[in-house]
């Protein structure tokens, strides 16, 4: 056991010397597969009392035993320690160190913890002794839901599981897979011809259906001692949550498909199905049912401190969210609806969905809400009163749509760098002596769902908090606990806080650290990936300039580590809207988002990632425009800070909605000499309608029908319509139908489980083909929207890099011609000429030369336009 630990126990001092200083001289630069054998830390959680910290080591990343299951199939790699941080023992794996082992809930005396292990397609929860560090394994299928609750302790000794009674895979391990054994089952049917091998969808009033049953799960109360488990409710279960004192279980079911009113019927993530809430008594299992026609909202479930009522947002059948409101729900099942005085808990133009939630609380028997006047966009706390609300936090420059900690006599929340007291009474007052430099470290579980993010503010005497960006814990008082002794000078996160103690984890250059800090001081419980210290990263260099609406930006430059100016091969533009990537760096995990700046500085170019205005800034009709006008003002603010970098053998790389806009700048523009898109919409006309992959293959479960249409007509597309009202913008607006007017080679890269359709690449491929331009399709089997097969990651980068050399001139004419079909633009000629699209009778285009590129910071004028995107 010793051996075991010792990598924990010796990276203690490396920690040290992470959080304090910078890094040695002589570094190897990084490659490829040192990104792809990184390990990360998955869920960290501490017991109630704080005494013990457990968590979650994942990888090393390419050493897991699967990859098909997109992010989540680092899942299968975990391994679970505990440490006593009380008695000062060093951290010790959970049930021997086995894999696939993934962190519940604590028993609310810290004993036990709720696990699960992953074996094969199906899920087995388990409790785990942390004093004894062995599992007592339940036999029984828990439902991991992707939002709500799949377990909770009723008390010390028994808790509540949702478990699959039919054995199946748990939605979380089937959502974004390739569902490959489903597909072969339905294929195998067919070839055998004994029975049909199809589905009906039918949809009636907005509403789909399927002509399969829906999946159904059953709340099992186990015992902790031995794992035994009594069947309770069976429902199709979205979510519940058990009262503070036990006695009740708050049950959030699924029933038949609603119909859509018009304006939901474009939401993205739109709830599809009515919720049906029922109060279960722990002692009787007694259920209490609601009125038939009250619907309830999803990621808003609330008890109040007392166990006597619960809160959620509804609306009666037939009405729309807007048009429902908060309800509070008694145990004996009365409904209370709560005066708003019209508050809109959601932005303008959007609605509570599967991904949005209203925001409220309880401040001992008053209810909060985080909402907005009809006639603003301003958002505050809210106390609702009998008399009308209450904006607690108008005093406040910005507000925060979470709360730090909830009590019987107030809440807290961190704003304008102090810590604030709401009270119960509609008073506001700063805590402490603090005047500034206060920032909110409230944990942070990236993979928690929408309600544990969004509703779940702790109830807690104390807050820890960022002082000066030092953690540092201070009473609700104001006073002072502690402060951590070291800064981290990398990427900083809280992800556990109870005892008056705190975990933080901290990324510099590749290391990650979990420590936990308290009145002793820190202790530094896990090193990964500490070979990185010696490894040399490219580092950003902040590159400020003015957008195209004249407002000041920063976009970031990276050399390639150890290679001179002279041999630096070309520059990759880094592209997406709005975003800018100024050195974050996690793990293996983050190219699911696509090849990171650093990443693609690997090989012998540099990579300039630029800040750019979103397409939120733009009316429809002109947002490509404006996004070349913006990567203009970029690039030549980059050329003026590093003029010795090849500004002239530029290359253009987006992924997902970057790549769509890099299509749309490789018709505007010859200023790049080569493109690389992956994971693009090209064709609008068929975006709209096609469905993610999980909802062929489960189309009554998650996400469904209304992603494709609510995607192109609300989200970022914003086309604010249906192709059949408006055909000629959604022409406009599709890459592949300028196809003729790029005149640069591009390689796009696609895969056949990705949200974004494969046949959007497929179709762009086809016209550059039948126009007779370079293009190169590449295709990934089994993957989605983001990669995780190491192999794959490894291929792809060898790809970019492969297609870069051949269309910048590093490869000879003679090999070029091989490997790129078609003529080559004559680089030569007229390289710097941006151009316009216009209709023509004969191919639908033509181009036209002389849309104006901006010098250096000579941003267009003017305000941004008020216009909704789609106007």
């Amino acid at each position: 056991m010793e051996k075991r630990n010792s990598p924990a126990l010796a990276g203690i001092a490396l920690a040290c010397l992470l959080w304090t200083v910078e890094a040695r001289a002589e570094k190897r630069p990084v490659v490829i597969d040192d990104v792809l054998s990184m390990s990360s830390f998955g869920a960290v959680s501490l017991s109630p009392d704080g005494r013990y910290a457990a968590w979650e080591r994942q990888g090393p990343f390419d050493q897991g035993p699967r990859f098909d299951r997109d992010w989540r199939s680092a899942w299968s790699s975990g391994v679970l320690f505990v440490a006593d941080l009380d008695a000062g023992k060093a951290p010790a794996p959970i049930d021997g160190g086995a894999t696939g082992l993934l962190l519940g809930p604590w028993s609310p005396d810290g004993r036990r913890l709720i696990v699960y292990r992953l074996v094969g397609e199906i899920a087995e929860a388990g409790i785990a002794d942390v004093r004894t560090r062995q599992v007592q394994w339940t036999g029984l299928a828990p439902d991991l839901p992707l939002n709500g609750a799949g377990a909770g302790w009723i008390n010390a000794e028994r808790f509540v599981l949702s478990v699959r009674t039919d054995g199946r895979t748990p939605w979380q391990l089937r959502f974004q897979t390739p569902g490959a054994e489903v597909m072969a089952e339905r294929w195998r049917k067919s070839r055998q011809g004994q029975a049909p091998s199809r589905q009906i969808l039918d949809t009636h009033d907005a509403a789909v259906s399927a002509d399969e049953a829906y999946e159904v799960q059953t709340l099992m109360t186990v015992r902790a001692d031995d794992g035994v488990g009594t069947p309770g409710l069976t429902a199709s279960i979205r979510d519940f949550q058990i009262s503070p004192d036990g006695g009740w279980t708050a049950v959030l079911t699924q029933a038949e498909a609603t119909p859509l009113r018009p304006e939901e019927r474009t939401v993205q993530s739109a709830v599809l199905r009515r919720g049906r809430l029922l109060l279960v008594e722990t002692a009787t299992g007694r259920t209490v049912a609601l009125e038939d026609d009250l619907d309830v909202a999803p990621n808003l479930l609330r008890w109040s401190a007392d166990s006597r009522e619960v809160v959620v947002w509804a609306r009666r059948d037939g009405q729309t969210w807007g048009e429902g409101g908060l309800v509070r729900i008694s145990t004996e099942g009365a409904i209370r609806p709560v005066d708003t005085g019209g508050l809109e808990p959601r932005e303008k133009g959007r609605t509570i969905d599967e991904l949005r939630a209203a925001r409220a609380d309880w401040v001992g028997e008053h209810l909060m809400i985080y909402a907005r006047r009809p006639d603003s966009d301003r958002f505050d706390w809210w106390r609702l009163d009998p008399d009308g609300p209450v904006a607690v936090t108008q005093r406040l420059a910005s507000v925060p749509d979470r709360l730090t900690s909830v009590g019987e006599v107030s809440a807290r929340l961190v704003a304008d760098g102090r810590l604030w007291d709401l009270s119960a009474s509609g008073a506001i007052e700063p805590v402490g002596e603090t005047e500034s430099g206060l920032r909110s470290a409230e944990p942070v579980n990236l993979l928690d769902t929408v309600r544990s993010r969004s509703n779940s503010a702790a109830r807690r005497a104390w807050s820890p908090l960022f002082q000066d960006d030092r953690l540092t814990a201070v009473r609700n008082d104001g006073s002072t606990i502690w402060r951590a002794r070291r800064d981290c000078i990398g990427e900083a996160r809280v992800r556990a806080a109870a005892g008056e103690r705190a975990l933080m984890t901290c990324d510099v250059e590749g290391v990650s650290t979990l420590t936990a800090a308290d009145r002793a001081g820190d202790r530094v419980l896990e090193v990964l990936n500490g070979g990185f210290q010696d490894l040399q990263l490219a580092r950003p260099i902040p590159v400020p300039h003015l957008d195209r609406l004249g407002r000041p930006v920063t976009s970031y430059l990276y050399r390639p580590p150890g290679v001179e100016a002279a041999d630096i091969r070309g520059v990759i533009v880094d592209f997406y809207p709005g975003r800018a990537d100024a050195g974050r760096w996690t793990d293996a995990l983050s190219l699911r988002s696509g090849m990171q700046a650093r990443v693609l500085a690997m090989g012998e170019y540099a990579v300039f990632s630029t800040s750019t205005t979103p397409e939120g800034e733009s009316r429809r009709a002109e947002m490509l425009d404006d996004l070349m006008v913006g990567l203009n003002l970029a690039i030549d603010a980059g050329a003026a800070t590093a003029p010795d970098l090849p500004w002239s053998r530029l290359g253009l790389y987006g992924h997902s909605f970057g790549g769509y806009s890099a299509l749309g700048v490789a018709a505007r523009t010859d200023r790049f000499k080569t493109y690389v898109v992956s994971s693009a919409p090209t064709l609008l006309f068929s975006k709209w309608g096609e469905p993610m992959p999980a909802s062929r293959l489960w189309p009554n479960a998650g996400p469904a029908w209304n992603q494709g249409a609510g995607s192109t007509e609300q989200g970022q597309a914003a086309m604010g319509a249906p192709p059949w009202a408006i055909p000629e913008a959604y022409a406009q607006a599709s890459p592949m139908l300028a196809a003729p007017c790029i005149r640069a080679p591009v390689m796009l890269v696609t895969a056949d489980r990705d949200y974004v359709p494969a046949t959007q690449s497929e179709a762009m491929f086809a016209a550059l083909h039948r126009l007779g331009k370079p293009a190169r399709l590449i295709t990934y089997w089994g993957e989605g929207h983001g990669m995780t097969s190491p192999a794959n990651l490894r291929d792809l980068h060898r790809q970019i890099f492969r297609w870069l050399d051949e269309t910048l001139g590093w490869l000879p004419s003679s090999d070029l011609e091989a490997v790129v079909p078609g003529p080559r633009p004559a680089f030569e000629h007229g390289g710097q000429e941006d151009v316009g699209i216009v209709a023509a009778a004969d191919q639908g285009v033509s181009c036209q030369g002389g849309l104006r590129r901006p010098a250096i910071n000579d941003a267009q004028g003017g305000e941004p336009p008020v216009q909704k995107p789609g106007s």
